[in-house]
């Protein structure tokens, strides 16, 4: 009980903080410091945390807290709160980790879309746990027939084409190993 009304809390102010970063953009006065943004950073990393032990996983798995994260990614804007992306990506990287967690994670038609989006982000660190994302996406067998052809775009390929030659060693690293799963589909 206690976990799911925390993550059902944290779903929602999630949510309704986002919403407001649209709002706060338009002035242009992103205070990273402010204790909002840190709460919502902590809030954020908790879920990060409950994904990375396995009971964690599984219980997310079951919960609407994935649905609500990739929906808020889909929502920020490019280069909007890079650390807030970062966590929630790990947090359902964390969450792929399981095959449960990777099908409930991939059922969701906008997972795709998502990654492909965040890899075109701006922020380094977003588009390497956005490739992360895409990783664990390739490794299950289950996951590749229900994704299929989306996965071949040649645009996709293009995008994690471009960030092979990142400046950033761990980004260049993961696009290139990414690049190389997904000519591997091609076979």
């Amino acid at each position: 009980g206690k976990l799911q009304s925390f993550l059902a809390v944290a779903a929602q102010t999630l949510e309704s903080f986002v919403r407001s970063l649209d709002e706060e953009a338009k002035t242009q006065t992103e205070d990273h410091n402010s204790q909002e943004h840190q709460f919502v950073l902590a809030m954020a990393g908790t879920i990060t945390n409950i994904a990375a032990v396995t009971r964690g996983r599984d219980f997310l798995s079951s919960s609407v807290l994935l649905d609500t994260l990739m929906k808020l990614l889909e929502l920020m804007k490019p280069g909007v709160f890079p650390k807030l992306k970062v966590l929630m990506l790990m947090a359902l990287y964390n969450v792929s980790i399981s095959v449960k967690g990777l099908k409930c994670i991939s059922e969701n038609p906008g997972l795709l879309p998502l990654i492909w989006n965040l890899l075109d982000d701006g922020d380094w660190e977003v588009c390497l746990h956005s490739l992360r994302l895409l990783q664990s996406v390739l490794l299950e067998e289950e996951v590749l027939l229900l994704l299929g052809s989306a996965l071949l775009d040649p645009d996709l390929h293009a995008r994690v084409g471009r960030l092979t030659s990142s400046v950033q060693a761990s980004l260049r690293l993961a696009a290139q190993q990414t690049m190389e799963d997904l000519q591997a589909l091609q076979q």
